[in-house]
């Protein structure tokens, strides 16, 4: 599923007029709110759209939609959800009607009892958000690119529309577009030839020559979000005859097909199909699948049926990793989760937004694992689940927190809920579940929840009740109810401590003590998880399955005479969601001997638990950076070390104190992981994690001369992005990397290139230059594509830089509220978010930021909730800034 900006502007050009052709300028946020929704979708049944784009070349297009609908009752106050700039003519029951058109609600009239149909023509700018219907104009051949992103609330930003889940429809699109363009949509193509005399009015409009008329077969019923048209000189390849018999398309840029490879994802979306029509017991419900990657697309990747949308990352330009790999299978795997959980059965609000996107997290792992394929390939996938948890436990211990099932008031709120708690904590709770009920009834109950509900919509009540008819069939005793309520309804996480007593060589008694961590609602809560024991070589000496009940202490009896433990390890295979605290007699053994647990898998369990209490300030980010140093030469397991570097770049970056300290520790990593490179042909994967760690300027004037000679390493050549990455570093240090960028960007004309120049202009250690871009993002910003103006505003604010950007630090303050009340939501967001002055002294901001909070107007809540987590991320690292200190300072008496 796609995450998205909160909210969206009305974009207008004119004043309103007697006849309300032009939607009038709104600078208030429209959000469809929860009850408005239920109401209508009351009123409104049986609707249908017919949808004809004219796509054309340039900023515009054109349209005309035909939503014919049952109506309960005509007196009700109905509107269609709709944003664009014009409105050439509306019909209601075949009647030329004046709708009265204000804040991107158009209100219908002389509706009558039963069927009704509206028509209306329009005319629409292309987005550049990434909502709605966006266009992209690629550098190196200057084609038109198109396509559509419409969750959770943008499909009325391409054309009028009941734009919420519960109202599905039948959609029949009709397309023209430039001969030499493909048109991608949801069903397969009927028919393409030229635009017949008496075409609809709309097919007439801007320049008709050299097009083609595209018509689609109508699709069946689905939600507004998942609607899909991409169109452009997409580069097109098609395998119709596969082992599962379902017509697949791949597609993506012209200029990038020479990085197309369709070997992994031919067998990603095979082996994907094979696993969920024998776990669903339901064939594909749709009529193709197509898979394309579009340029600047905001999130990993949206399930559109048949025609899902990926970011363009996972062309892997530069080359894939076993990381990118095993990530790219589980995100492919994810969106065809959907096809059947989300878009054949779909939520009714998105208070249910969670499970969607829960469900096809933890089943994409689960699919993994069971194909005998992809587990040979990928036997660290797991790992990548217990990676994204990171998150959910960092996001479940802010005040911002929320239940994993919560109100949605408006499609604000939903759009803040693509989060971590939605996917890292809902997909970790649905594997608690998995692992307390079985895997077989957990597959039935879903089987059962989708028969049910097929083409329609349901609610997680549906879902926990089909699990639980299911577990009372196979005689396991559980109360689902009460669970979900204990770990759905309810915020925050727990935090597992195991102790115990030792005579003799032997375990006398076993506890784990429980307690709460974050969340207004938090409580303590049954749970099962697996537990290991290690002896003082770390070789396992027990592994035992353990159930924890909902209080502060739980004995394990079955512990009571197992030999002495040198090493405890709670969750080692990662089935619960909690925190686990290790005693400090465990990490001093651990400090040298960490590498020698067995599986790595274990290993990776342990430094997950080492860094929460990092993150919770009861270890130094020092020590656990020394830790990493001792570790990385000793781990020989490629991704685990990268998991380890992760954590080392952040405890580094945000809980070591003094620049120097910083610089230190990074040259120190940055020579081991080269020098792991050169020793181990196994270890190249690890480049991707060296630039992270090329901060001292000596290591930065170092890899300056890899652009004109090697390495030094075998098999380790530059890739174009990893060029970039030297030149941004470059740039922050030095000015006259202008001259090197610029002799960079002649030869590279991508848009990649076209980004890091941005970020290298905002980056130059220059007042001047700081100047000229902050003007440019407060002028031009708002116009910019997001990942134009993200670019430029990441580059801003560097800590080495200070001297030079103490006075936009005010300057931030002081704009962000006209930014907030003058611009769209795109824009705010992103110039709170990624133009945070972090140069400023910590004191200072925390200040700053709890005077400015409260004035922010409840309206702009994400934005509220922005500023409210980097204020409370500010307080965690300035204590762990005073617990590094006192290491510091006790390691040198």
């Amino acid at each position: 599923g796609a995450a998205l900006g909160a909210g969206y502007y009305v974009f207008s050009r004119r004043k309103e007029t007697s006849t309300p052709t032009i939607d009038p300028y709104q600078t208030k946020i429209y959000n469809l709110k929860a009850e408005q929704a239920r109401i209508r979708s009351q009123v409104v049944s049986n609707a249908k759209y017919q949808v004809k784009l004219n796509l054309q070349r340039g900023t515009q297009y054109w349209g005309y939609v035909c939503v014919t609908f049952d109506c309960s009752d005509p007196s009700e106050n109905l509107w269609l959800d709709f944003n664009a700039h014009e409105i050439l003519e509306s019909k209601v029951n075949a009647q030329n009607v004046r709708m009265s058109w204000s804040n991107s609600k158009l209100y219908l009239k002389n509706l009558q009892k039963g069927q009704n149909t509206v028509e209306i023509r329009f005319r629409r700018e292309y987005s550049n958000d990434g909502n709605g219907l966006h266009r992209f104009v690629d550098s190196e051949d200057g084609e038109e690119y198109l396509y559509t992103q419409c969750e959770p609330f943008a499909c009325h930003m391409i054309f009028p529309c009941f734009d919420q889940p519960d109202i599905k429809a039948e959609f029949a699109l009709e397309v023209l577009a430039p001969s030499d363009w493909e048109v991608i949509a949801n069903e397969p193509l009927v028919s393409k030839q030229q635009l017949s005399p008496d075409s609809e009015e709309v097919f007439k409009k801007g320049d008709t020559q050299n097009t083609l008329h595209h018509k689609f077969c109508p699709t069946l019923k689905i939600s507004t979000y998942l609607f899909a048209v991409c169109a452009g000189k997409y580069y097109k390849y098609t395998c119709e005859q596969n082992e599962v018999k379902i017509p697949l398309q791949f597609f993506c840029r012209d200029s990038l097909k020479k990085y197309f490879n369709p070997e992994n994802y031919l067998l990603w979306t095979i082996e994907g199909f094979k696993f969920y029509q024998n776990y669903f017991g339901i064939e594909y419900p749709f009529r193709k699948y197509d898979q394309v990657f579009v340029p600047e697309f905001n999130f990993g990747a949206m399930e559109n049926v048949g025609c899902v949308t990926y970011r363009e990352h996972f062309l892997f330009k530069d080359g894939a990793t076993q990381f990118d790999l095993c990530r790219g299978a589980e995100v492919f795997l994810h969106e065809m989760a959907h096809m059947w959980f989300g878009n054949l059965v779909t939520m009714k609000w998105w208070e249910d937004l969670w499970l969607n996107e829960s469900f096809a997290t933890f089943l994409s792992h689960l699919a993994v694992e069971k194909s005998e394929k992809l587990n040979k390939l990928y036997p660290e996938n797991w790992s990548k689940f217990l990676r994204r948890k990171g998150g959910a436990y960092a996001l479940d211990q802010m005040s911002t927190t929320h239940p994993i099932s919560t109100v949605v008031k408006d499609t604000s709120e939903a759009v803040s809920n693509f989060d971590a708690i939605s996917y890292g904590k809902g997909a970790s709770v649905l594997k608690q579940l998995h692992f307390l009920i079985g895997n077989e009834v957990y597959k039935q109950g879903t089987r059962r929840y989708l028969e049910n509900h097929k083409f329609g919509n349901a609610e997680f009540a549906d879902f926990i009740g089909a699990l639980a008819q299911e577990a009372n069939n196979f005689h396991i005793e559980i109360d689902l109810q009460s669970w979900s309520n204990d770990w759905i309804k309810t915020s925050g996480l727990n935090s597992l401590t195991p102790s115990f007593t030792v005579e003799n060589g032997k375990v006398t008694s076993f506890k784990v003590q429980q307690s709460v961590l974050g969340g207004v609602n938090n409580k303590l809560r049954r749970h099962k998880t697996v537990l290991g024991l290690f002896d003082s070589s770390m070789k396992p000496i027990k592994e035992e399955v353990i159930e924890v009940q909902a209080s502060q202490e739980t004995e394990i009896f079955k512990l009571v005479d197992t030999p002495s433990p040198s090493c405890v390890v709670l969750n080692v295979h990662d089935y619960d969601y909690a925190k686990v605290k290790l005693d400090r007699t465990s990490i001093e053994k651990l400090f040298a001997d960490l590498h020698k647990i067995e599986p790595a898998f274990t290993r990776q369990v342990v430094w997950r638990n080492l860094w929460d209490m990092v993150k919770d300030n009861e270890m130094s980010g020092v020590e656990f950076a020394e830790m990493a140093i001792t570790q990385l030469p000793l781990e020989k397991q490629v991704d685990l070390t990268l998991y380890i570097l992760e954590f080392a770049q952040s405890a580094i970056f945000r809980k070591v104190t003094k620049t120097q300290n910083k610089e230190n520790f990074c040259q120190r990593i940055f020579a081991s992981i080269l020098e792991k490179m050169k020793a181990d042909p196994q270890a190249i994967d690890l480049r991707s994690m060296l630039f992270s760690f090329m901060y001292h300027p000596e290591d930065v004037r170092f890899a300056v001369g890899w652009l004109e000679n090697s390495t030094g390493v075998q098999n380790f050549e530059l890739s174009q992005g990893e060029r970039w990455k030297i030149l941004k570093a470059y740039s922050s240090l030095d000015l006259s990397a202008e001259q090197l960028v610029n002799l960079e960007k002649e030869k590279d004309r991508s848009d990649t290139a076209q980004l890091a120049e941005l970020y290298c202009q905002a980056v130059y250690p220059s007042a001047e230059k700081k100047a000229q871009m902050w003007q440019r993002l407060l002028s031009q910003g708002a116009q910019m594509s997001r990942y134009e103006r993200q670019s430029a505003m990441s580059g801003f604010f560097k800590k080495r830089q200070k001297d030079i950007l103490r006075e936009f630090e005010n300057a931030y303050f002081e704009e962000l509220p006209k930014v907030m009340s003058q611009s769209e939501p795109g824009f705010a967001k992103d110039f709170c978010g990624s133009l945070f002055p972090v140069t400023m002294k910590k004191t200072e901001l925390i200040s700053k930021l709890q005077e400015f909070i409260p004035k922010v107007p409840s309206e702009h809540f994400l934005i509220q909730r922005i500023l409210s987590e980097k204020l409370e991320v500010l307080k965690e690292d300035s204590t762990a800034n005073e617990l590094s200190k006192k290491y510091l300072t006790s390691k040198s008496q």
